[in-house]
């Protein structure tokens, strides 16, 4: 029977966004965004559940799958309806189901009801308290996606082989997730594997082939209770049968931190690449809570395997202060027999965040995600089981730590129940011993381009770049001062709206809703100038500050014959299933970052008042000097402007200085600025409500900074 029509297909962000939302058939979120060039997944548990899930990228595509649904995957749960990517490329926000049932069963409506029956069926079964029939809600034999799925796979050109996998004990196949590829070539098969019984079986080329699983076990309440992880390795040359054990996971892995913490989430990562040094797949599960075991494994004898597994552990309830741990534990092409780690003091870098709100008493969810710049992998989740829950009015510390060279970026929802208001931040390296400031959400924010640091080997989406005569100039929403990209707010009641337009000379060649062309555009092969125009703005309860913001950007732009830019740099179509960039050249617009002296109210008191303004470039083109800036101040709504005074520090930076009325207080302000480099490249932004001008009384106590 096909799912209500209120359930059906719907759009899934205006085009142009560089943010999907999309509410899987468990009613759990996962937001797919594109920052500083990188895609990353992210999941919001059901109603407040807290998201369990596996993560995997094969063939292209991307797979959240809740850990409730593991038992039924392949079986009454098509695998297709976890496949973020093909729900994206459909344009869906919501996940659309055609079930068959028996006669008199039915289904939950898509969403947090499916979510939570799934979840008491799992936990029944968990313990014996019903007995598994293939079956869900005690007669839907089949919930299978209502839309195109991921594409199939073309035929093979060479002879096949048939494997057969069984699982030892044999009832673990209830709870298995498989994958397996060539570990000579992941272009001949990578795919995972749908356990029917006790065994799975596949068509395959002969070769060498790698194929790791994971076995998942539950409490009553259908939450992970344990977590396996196991893999084999092996040469097929004709028809084949092999037997893998969940048994053989036998590292438990486990973190011990300087100070005490609450239970430690851990969410442990393999990746494969095959002999060609490519890609092959990823495998990963998090778990917020519960035992971890893993197989230990030599070097692969084909191919090579990266062990990447987080921790996550939050201080005490009755801690004075609040701090967490975030811990890397790297693994470099095998997994040693003892997975305990014992992180000392020596090994950490601290990190002290101020987060600027507008509201007291907000609260919000912060993480870390950390990783070596060599990882290469094509895709990051940042797990909400790894974040902590923050009072933004409270001091607290990160400690983070890793193996040499390791790099780590912030993340984190604004709103804790609005998946959509996800931050992200660029990469940091990180440096034992040593303690650092960190500014979330620190104004003016406004449209901006993020940097790449830090991971050279990664691929990474550029956001202004041209292949041949395809141009792609696509700004990230809102920046802070210290680079993030701030999404959201999509909850009803509140507005986060944006609007680009994007000229050659007088002729519009792109418009529309979201911050830019993020599909490449076609324009003329000759030089032009350009012209870039983006409106942002931002309405909810808890923001008063950079409500509405326009910015101007003027570059120029011709064909571009050759790759001028790292070859992992993604110029085409977001989605693209590959990258061809051979004529991929990055385009040179201004850049700028705010640091303005207010507290973390954002306001500042009647008398002296300054900003600090850094100019730069997009990534992949030259730092040109800047030979103007300009900055103005308005305490009316924009009717009459205060130009400041302008130093020129060198190297970009400029400082500006001006008086903030004692006649304006309780005032918004707005700021207008410009700049223009040596090509002649020019940016201007203004910004409403950049700031207040309050009176003593309204002043946070960290001051003004």
């Amino acid at each position: 029977m096909p799912v209500p029509a209120a359930h059906s297909a719907t759009p899934v962000r205006p085009a142009g966004s560089a943010v999907h939302q999309v509410t899987l058939v468990t009613g759990d979120q996962v937001i797919v965004s594109q920052a500083a060039g990188r895609q990353r997944i992210t999941v919001r548990g059901r109603d407040g559940a807290r998201p369990e899930y596996l993560t995997q990228r094969i063939g292209g595509d991307d797979y959240v799958i809740p850990a409730i649904a593991v038992p039924y995957l392949g079986k009454a749960l098509d695998r297709a309806l976890f496949d973020v990517s093909a729900l994206i490329r459909a344009g869906l926000d919501h996940t659309p189901v055609k079930i068959t049932a028996r006669p008199g069963a039915t289904a939950p409506e898509p969403g947090p009801r499916f979510g939570a029956a799934l979840a008491r069926q799992v936990g029944a079964e968990a313990t014996g308290r019903r007995t598994r029939d293939g079956s869900l809600f005690g007669g839907v034999t089949a919930v299978r996606l209502d839309a195109p799925g991921a594409p199939q796979p073309v035929a093979p050109r060479f002879p096949m082989h048939t494997l057969k996998v069984h699982l030892d004990p044999p009832g673990a196949g209830d709870g298995t997730f498989m994958a397996l590829a060539n570990s000579d070539d992941g272009r001949k098969f990578a795919s995972a594997l749908t356990i029917e019984g006790h065994e799975a079986r596949a068509s395959v080329p002969e070769g060498h082939y790698s194929l790791d699983a994971y076995r998942t076990t539950y409490d009553e309440h259908g939450v992970l209770a344990s977590v396996r992880e196991f893999s084999s390795e092996f040469t097929v040359e004709a028809d084949k049968e092999i037997t893998v054990s969940a048994a053989k996971a036998t590292a438990q892995l486990t973190v011990g931190t300087p100070r005490p913490t609450g239970p430690v989430a851990l969410s442990p990562n393999t990746v494969h690449y095959d002999a060609r040094g490519q890609f092959a797949f990823s495998m990963g599960v998090d778990v917020a809570e519960g035992p971890v075991f893993v197989q230990p494994t030599g070097p692969s004898a084909v191919g090579h395997l990266l062990f990447r597994p987080l921790a996550h552990g939050d201080s005490p309830a009755d801690a004075p202060e609040p701090y967490s741990y975030d811990v890397l534990l790297a693994g470099e092409g095998s997994i040693a027999a003892n997975q305990h780690y014992e992180i000392t003091a020596d090994q950490l870098t601290t990190v002290k965040p101020t987060f600027y709100h507008d509201v007291p008493g907000m609260t919000g969810l912060n993480g870390w995600t950390l990783a070596m710049p060599d990882d290469g992998t094509p895709l990051e989740s940042v797990p909400v089981s790894l974040f902590s829950p923050v009072s933004y009015d409270a001091p607290r510390t990160a400690y983070l730590a890793g193996p040499p060279g390791t790099v780590y970026s912030e993340a984190g929802l604004a709103d804790p129940e609005d998946p959509a208001s996800l931050y992200i931040g660029e990469w940091h390296q990180s440096t034992p011993g040593r303690t650092t400031t960190m500014d979330f959400f620190r104004g003016p924010l406004a449209a901006g381009f993020q940097g790449v640091r830090n991971r050279p080997e990664s691929t990474w989406l550029c956001q202004a770049c041209r292949d041949g005569d395809e141009l792609r100039v696509w700004a990230s929403g809102t920046i802070d001062s210290a680079g993030q990209d701030v999404l959201g707010p999509a909850r009803p009641g509140t507005v986060w709206a944006s609007s680009y337009r994007l000229l050659a000379g007088d002729t519009t060649v792109a418009e529309g809703t979201g911050t830019g062309t993020v599909d490449p555009v076609t324009v003329p092969a000759a030089k032009s100038g350009y012209t870039y125009v983006v409106d942002q703005t931002r309405e909810a309860p808890w923001i008063r500050h950079s409500t509405d913001t326009h910015t101007e950007w003027t570059f120029s732009s011709e064909h571009s014959g050759s790759r001028t830019v790292p070859g992992t740099w993604h110029c085409g179509p977001l989605f693209a299933e590959t990258i061809d960039n051979a004529q991929c050249g990055a385009v040179s617009l201004l850049t700028t970052r705010y640091q303005l002296d207010t507290d973390s109210a954002s306001t500042v008191r009647p008398g002296p008042g300054q900003l600090q303004l850094t100019f730069g470039h997009t990534p992949g083109t030259l730092d040109l000097p800047t030979t103007a800036a300009t900055v103005e101040v308005s305490f009316d709504g924009g009717k009459t402007w205060t130009r400041a005074a302008v130093t020129d520090l060198n190297n970009h930076r400029y400082l500006a200085r001006w008086t903030n009325p004692a006649t304006t207080t309780a005032t918004d302000a707005a700021l207008r600025i410009s700049g223009t480099d040596t090509a002649g490249n020019t940016i201007s932004q203004t910004v409403t409500a950049a700031f207040t001008v309050a009176g003593p009384a309204q002043h946070r106590k960290d001051g003004i900074r």
